[in-house]
């Protein structure tokens, strides 16, 4: 059956056809979209004549090819983004300057995680396929995790959730203390208005002012007391978060290298973070596992 159908020339046109959807002009869509297409229907061509598969099969595993590569892709940009950048994902070498400099890439974790599950789904793999994305699946917690703990938005009067983003203990009790002060020049302000109208004596205002004191004195005696405390909650909080991003980017720096990567060694990398209480998306596991159980690198 092979000796009779051109499965290459069914796949250039399927291909031809796919790239039409996306831009009439075929020189717009995304290098690296038709990079990935072009190697994996490379691989699709070749899995077909090892196989012996007929027309239909063929292209019923091109139109599985074609819809992953455009959900991996839409996974960071729409098919109108497609047409105005060269790449979709590509590994980011310095992931916290990024962070720091609200660089995050845009990178939406549902479909990531249905692409990984429809690669799977495919008969054909390709290492390159397999490097971006682990890499992107590395990269999606990373970026997640630390635009929250170190781009978190201030609200006033509201303390953040990120311990990296909150006041250091001692200036939290003294802002604290400050706010305290204030708010009794202003409660005996309130108690002024009925002495001036007569309304109580001066014995009343003395009395309203010795509670107010009495009341700061009690509230500055329990911060100082439970100061200690709360230092070592927060350091201890910073300290997990911050070991947590630091496993994370190391982990995400072993893919700066082109060179390949052994899965297993990576895997290993992955679950020493994930100890530290990194949560990595279930997917990068599953892609790993795969790579593992076939060449063993990617």
């Amino acid at each position: 059956m092979s000796d009779r159908i051109d499965y290459r020339k069914i796949a250039g046109e399927f291909r031809a056809r796919h790239l039409q959807r996306i831009s009439e002009e075929e020189s717009k869509v995304c290098r690296q979209y038709k990079s990935v297409l072009g190697d994996l229907f490379d691989q699709s061509v070749k899995h077909a004549d090892e196989s012996g598969m007929d027309e239909d099969e063929l292209w019923y595993c091109l139109e599985q090819t074609s819809e992953f590569v455009s959900e991996f892709a839409n996974s960071f940009f729409s098919n109108d983004e497609l047409t105005r950048r060269r790449t979709f994902w590509g590994h980011r070498p310095s992931p916290l300057n990024d962070i720091s400099s609200n660089k995050v890439p845009a990178m939406n974790r549902d479909l990531l995680q249905e692409s990984v599950r429809m690669y799977l789904d495919l008969p054909v793999r390709h290492q390159r396929v397999d490097r971006c994305l682990i890499d992107s699946l590395t990269a999606l917690e990373l970026f997640a995790f630390g635009d929250e703990m170190l781009n978190e938005p201030a609200f006033p009067g509201l303390a953040p959730q990120s311990p990296l983003r909150r006041s250091h203990p001692l200036w939290a009790f003294i802002k604290g203390q400050f706010g305290n002060l204030i708010a009794a020049c202003v409660l005996f302000a309130v108690a002024l208005i009925p002495y001036k109208m007569g309304w109580i004596a001066e014995t009343g205002l003395t009395a309203a002012g010795l509670i107010l004191c009495g009341l700061l004195c009690l509230l500055f005696a329990i911060g100082l007391l439970t100061l200690p405390s709360f230092w070592r909650q927060q350091h201890k909080a910073s300290k997990k978060v911050t070991e947590a991003l630091e496993a994370m980017v190391t982990v995400y720096a072993e893919l700066n290298s082109n060179g390949l990567v052994s899965a297993r060694h990576f895997r290993e990398r992955v679950s020493k973070a994930a100890d530290k209480g990194v949560l990595w998306p279930s997917g990068l596991f599953v892609v790993l596992d795969d790579v593992e159980a076939r060449s063993g690198r990617f």
